[in-house]
């Protein structure tokens, strides 16, 4: 059996911690140091597979390996652009290697190793899917699985978030809120929606400032839009304002994807002291490098002016004038504004027995506006979230 040392066009995947951690056991190495490095890799799939063991996961962990892979066969099948004859046959090759791999003996390699007791290959209970046919089927099947749904950690997820170290990470469980959720912003939403579809389209499109007042829903319509257009290839990545250094890394990442992005950075503010926001101005227009037609920033903040700004500077600076232009400028450089305001009493009203009867609540109507009048008083505040929270504490009750 061929090492996976000996891949060329998918010599990424060799990179990978588990792989790194199979290549070892498949080598050959002398007991007990055989034992305890078989027991690691069964613990690392284990671990990333958040303890699920019903099926091979060696086969299912390689198959989601070779998918996620971006190397130039798989970025030219994302493209749709002709495979040459030379690198096709290199893929072939790899999927030999791959396929027998795939197809390791635990069994053996368990009885050679002396390995007693219960391992993941004896718990197995259902025969993988993955990697039954010969190679030139499998390059078939990867190039036909890239082509319609894109290579590398995009294809495999909906929302993303940047890590501390500035790596795209998976964003496994997310809000599954539904604008049929969101009350009484129609005019916002809809805004909102005709900008995201026009992405989707491949059209013109904005970048997005939402403002206003706190619990309105802003940052809920953001999530709605990824539930209602994420089978249309929209994806999301959460980004925080500490990280906006690695701005250029994510765009890079993401031009020349199928996929189109939304940057979603949420309660977005700076103090007079804090620089990032030039950053984002760079970001958003005015750097040399162009910002790729897959890709828009969506803020949210509860101030129309993201950076605070004092009097005070006014006064301090000699082109104070120079001073308050480049700050508002940051606001100006956002195509869309949409404004969420506080409910009216009516509308909040509306919010709570909608909520109170979605998520049915047996209480007379006029006891349920006394709890809504007292609680939004007890809170100082009549928002969405505000009556969430009402209807929250009524369920648990």
């Amino acid at each position: 059996m061929k090492s996976l040392r000996n891949l060329v066009v998918y010599r990424g995947i060799i990179k990978n911690d588990i792989i790194k951690k199979y290549i070892e056991i498949s080598e050959g190495l002398p007991c007990p140091e055989a034992q305890e490095k078989y027991c690691e890799f069964q613990n690392m799939l284990l671990e990333y597979y958040s303890g699920y063991a019903e099926e091979d996961l060696w086969k299912k962990y390689l198959h989601q390996v070779t998918c996620e892979d971006e190397n130039s066969f798989s970025d030219l099948c994302e493209n749709r652009i002709c495979i040459w004859d030379g690198l096709y046959e290199l893929v072939v090759n790899d999927m030999n290697i791959l396929l027998e791999n795939a197809n390791f003996n635990f069994n053996e390699f368990e009885q050679k190793i002396h390995m007693q007791g219960v391992t993941l290959n004896s718990v197995i209970k259902k025969k993988s899917e993955y990697w039954k046919d010969g190679a030139v089927s499998t390059a078939e099947y990867f190039k036909n699985f890239y082509t319609e749904n894109g290579t590398g950690i995009f294809q495999s997820s909906h929302v993303f978030k940047i890590t501390d170290n500035g790596n795209i990470k998976v964003v496994a469980n997310y809000d599954k809120i539904q604008f049929k959720d969101l009350i009484g912003y129609e005019r916002q939403i809809k805004a909102l929606k005709e900008n995201t579809e026009l992405l989707l389209r491949g059209q013109r499109s904005n970048n997005v400032l939402l403002y206003g007042d706190r619990g309105t829903g802003k940052s809920s319509s953001v999530k709605a839009l990824l539930n209602e257009y994420k089978d249309m290839g929209l994806r999301v990545i959460e980004m925080k304002k500490n990280q906006f250094r690695v701005f250029p890394a994510i765009i890079d990442a993401v031009r020349n994807k199928k996929h189109k992005f939304i940057v979603f950075i949420d309660d977005l503010s700076f103090e007079e002291h804090e620089t990032e926001y030039k950053i984002l101005k760079a970001v958003l227009e005015g750097s040399f490098e162009s910002k790729p037609d897959n890709l828009l920033i969506y803020v949210t903040s509860n101030r129309r002016h993201l950076i605070k700004e004092k009097f005070s500077e006014r006064d301090a600076d000699i082109h104070g004038n120079e001073t308050v232009s480049e700050k508002l400028s940051l606001f100006d450089r956002f195509g869309i504004t949409i404004y969420y305001n506080q409910p009216n009493d009516d509308l909040y009203n509306n919010m709570v027995k909608t909520m109170a009867k979605k998520t049915k609540i047996d209480m007379p109507e006029e006891e349920l506006m006394k709890l809504a009048n007292e609680w939004k008083i007890a809170k100082a505040s009549k928002s969405g979230r505000s009556a969430r929270q009402l209807i929250d504490k009524l369920v648990k009750k």
